[in-house]
């Protein structure tokens, strides 16, 4: 999939029966973003970040696709203002 809201998939890997993914490089998830913050997100930037990730969904369901495992974790941060959706 080739969206600027979700994380690419750069390469697969076969050794034997294990497949092995390798992504793009990506600094923090959502998650570490929150837990490492003494303050709340301001609501433009949790607004930003809706509407970045609900763009990265929308693209997965127009190929047939959806997201099994929603949470924090799984929404990358690019820098500050970035979110990608991780599949």
């Amino acid at each position: 999939m080739n969206h600027p809201n979700i994380v690419k998939l750069k390469e697969v890997i076969r050794e034997s029966d294990i497949l092995y993914f390798v992504f793009e490089y990506m600094e923090c998830n959502l998650y570490q973003l929150m837990k490492d913050r003494e303050k709340m997100f301001s609501e433009g930037e949790v607004r930003n970040w809706c509407f970045q990730v609900f763009q990265g969904l929308a693209y997965m369901h127009q190929w047939g696709y959806f997201h099994r495992y929603l949470k924090p974790g799984t929404f990358i941060i690019a820098s500050e203002s970035f979110v990608k959706c991780a599949i």
